[in-house]
């Protein structure tokens, strides 16, 4: 990036985004909607369509410093978000914030996509693991009474739980199925896996019985979250 105009909006876009997971140029020029050799200009501002889209996705980047250089690359969030769990301390204005995949429902989860997705949030790095996380709303009461409709799980990639372990954890089946559960080993040699709901009520929720091999991928709760 020497070459490159240093003090300028289009600049800091590109440290914001490289700063945020997206290191390529046309990786970054797709995910605000602009044309190949967007970045070979700099002299050129950046219009109000692009703004829009970048604010939508990062709601906590500091417009100040963008467009003019001063302050702080991230800005408090100002959302509502909420630590739902006890022994958290309050969002600082000092907390590095990342981008975490978000999904509005289990059904919408892909793990084949290769960008982020349309939607996501920006957490404090404290409360996330890593690149692959996310967010998950739940829309089913398969969690109450611990959890409400509208309440979202940060989940982190995980491996399955040790024998005699209950973990809270998110499963991906090859088929493209996502199960939400208490999840536990049923046997010594870690070959068949309990996924039950926490709702008491197993005529709606009854516990799914698989085998290991048949899990794609797990991840298991960190965190809560309501908005």
């Amino acid at each position: 990036m020497s070459d490159l105009i240093d003090d300028c909006p289009k600049y800091r876009l590109l440290l914001f985004y490289r700063a945020n997971g997206l290191f390529r140029n046309r990786d970054i020029e797709r995910s605000i909607g602009v044309s190949n050799g967007y970045f070979n200009n700099m002299n050129g501002g950046i219009n109000t369509d692009v703004l829009t889209r970048v604010v939508n996705a990062y709601p906590n980047i500091n417009l100040r410093w963008l467009l003019l250089g001063t302050g702080k690359m991230n800005i408090a969030p100002t959302d509502g978000l909420h630590v739902a769990e006890d022994g958290v301390t309050p969002l600082s204005e000092d907390d590095f914030n990342v981008p975490v995949r978000v999904f509005l429902s289990t059904s919408t989860i892909s793990m084949t996509d290769s960008t982020l997705p349309p939607r996501w949030r920006m957490l404090p790095k404290r409360l996330v693991k890593g690149h692959e996380d996310m967010l998950v709303c739940i829309t089913d009461e398969s969690l109450l009474p611990e959890y409400s409709i509208g309440d979202y799980i940060l989940f982190t990639p995980s491996s399955l739980p040790a024998a005699e372990e209950k973990k809270l954890m998110l499963c991906t089946f090859p088929e493209g199925k996502t199960h939400i559960g208490i999840t536990s080993l049923m046997d010594d040699e870690g070959t068949i896996i309990s996924i039950e709901a926490i709702n008491p009520d197993r005529t709606l929720y009854p516990r799914i019985i698989c085998a290991a091999k048949d899990i794609a991928k797990c991840y298991v709760a960190s965190s809560a979250f309501n908005f």
